[in-house]
């Protein structure tokens, strides 16, 4: 799949944006490794996202802001990673305006005793109770 818009295509969420940035603070640019922490995102659009959010920091250094600003937070839209939409997630992970996905907050709602034992991924989303089972995978690695 090349360029584009396409069916799959998706909007950023700020989680993903500090994946990126913490990422490849502690890896370098490490691309198919980082990758990995972001399902359903190609090694392409993991970089090309990193150089948009890097060209954007690097204009806003020079001087030049676009006009253009986030409807949530007011700031220069160029390469923006909008802190705002985490504020703003519910504790099922969607963002008030429609974002979804599984984010940190959802987390926040697993006790430690979940977290500590083996997990049976077929009752995650009952002991969460914000998510439908489709939604609730182990990670890469882990035995179902």
């Amino acid at each position: 799949m090349t360029g584009g818009v396409h069916e799959h295509m998706r909007a950023w969420d700020p989680e993903e944006d500090n994946i990126i940035i913490t990422l490849l603070g502690q890896l370098g640019p490490k691309w198919s490794r980082i990758v990995q922490q972001l399902p359903g995102r190609s090694v392409s659009s993991v970089r090309n996202r990193w150089q948009r959010i890097e060209k954007g920091r690097k204009l806003r250094e020079a001087g030049h802001e676009s006009k253009n600003r986030c409807q949530r937070c007011g700031q220069p839209k160029r390469g923006h990673v909008c802190n705002a939409k985490l504020k703003t997630r519910s504790p099922s992970g969607s963002a008030s305006a429609g974002g979804s996905g599984w984010g940190y907050a959802d987390e926040g709602e697993l006790s430690s005793p979940q977290l500590s034992r083996e997990p049976s991924w077929s009752s995650v989303p009952q002991e969460v109770g914000t998510r439908e089972g489709a939604l609730c995978h182990p990670p890469a690695g882990a035995s179902p």
